[in-house]
């Protein structure tokens, strides 16, 4: 039974870098739906509204730290748009 939930675990973390490679070769923002660069993570502004230390994160490889460093990134993003949201800007 454990090497069942390995396999399951593991199956989860392909298919969810495949998620992520799609996004990163893809023209849409994950973040704000804008268009973007292929192979960059976010569009520029929501790259540049970035924390440095985030950004610098971003440019991580695959397999290295870049799937975290985008998970981190878009949930600072969402959590940002919310707050603006709920100010009312």
């Amino acid at each position: 039974m454990a090497s069942n939930s390995c396999g399951q675990k593991k199956a989860r973390a392909v298919c969810e870098r495949r998620s992520i490679l799609a996004i990163f070769v893809g023209t849409t923002c994950p973040a704000c739906r804008g268009r973007k660069q292929i192979r960059t993570a976010f569009c520029g502004n929501c790259y540049h509204s970035l924390p440095l230390p985030m950004k610098s994160d971003l440019w991580r490889r695959f397999g290295q730290g870049f799937e975290e460093a985008f998970h981190e990134g878009l949930a600072w993003l969402n959590n940002r748009k919310r707050q603006l949201e709920l100010r009312g800007l």
